[in-house]
């Protein structure tokens, strides 16, 4: 009888271990490996002699050189720029598919209404563009990248003159960000959540000003961060 409990101890300690082990394995496993991105920086500059914006950078590995997504920003006015919108609105594409726009997380509920990419004049005013997530500054993670797209010296139309403005995009590791979309501000918020579960402050969703942009903002105070 002994000699049973004994043989019933080590079979369970054995698999226990087991259970342990791989529970530590999947704990360490690191996320996709994405190829390294170039680091790049490229500014924009629309000075309103034309009602057109367009721009357009290829993102390559910088390990071989080749091509890996082209990132392409419109507004409105540009030509064959269907559905582009805004003072400038920019969309990311894999060089293999030119169809998905991974700034568009699936699993974001808003991302069919909302886009982060999108950028009004309203949003770069004082107050405005300082606002997390939603300001003149808007950072993408993915792939193990980080896109950053900026907007700024912007200067509305006037009569003839349309408006006039910057568009910063810059490149950069971002060796953490292992998802195959651009992360959601859900997801941004679930990380930093100790209880796990969302629980939405005044800078998960858009503001009342980001989506009735020629509102006045310059007394709101929002910090960056």
């Amino acid at each position: 009888m002994t000699a049973s409990i004994s043989r019933i101890g080590l079979l369970t300690g054995a698999v226990l271990g087991v259970a342990l082990s791989l529970a530590a394995a999947a704990a360490t496993k690191p996320g996709k490996s994405w190829p390294p991105v170039t680091i790049q920086h490229h500014n924009y500059v629309f000075d309103g002699r034309s009602s057109y914006a367009s721009a357009g950078v290829t993102i390559f590995n910088a390990a071989d050189g080749k091509a890996l997504y082209n990132l392409t920003c419109h507004n409105a006015q540009s030509g064959s720029a269907a559905n582009y919108g805004g003072l400038i609105e920019c969309r990311l594409f894999s060089v293999a598919d030119d169809t998905v726009n991974l700034f568009r997380p699936p699993s974001d509920a808003a991302a069919a209404t909302v886009r982060r990419a999108q950028f009004f004049g309203g949003h770069t005013r004082p107050g405005c563009r300082k606002f997390k997530y939603w300001g003149s500054v808007r950072d993408f993670d993915l792939r193990g990248m980080r896109i950053t797209l900026t907007v700024h010296d912007f200067i509305p139309a006037r009569g003839a003159t349309a408006a006039r403005f910057q568009l910063d995009i810059d490149t950069a590791d971002r060796p953490g960000a292992t998802g195959a979309f651009a992360t959601s501000v859900r997801e941004m918020l679930a990380g930093s959540n100790s209880r796990g579960k969302y629980r939405l402050p005044r800078y998960a969703n858009p503001p009342w000003w980001f989506l009735h942009p020629r509102a006045a903002c310059s007394q709101i105070t929002a910090p960056a961060n």
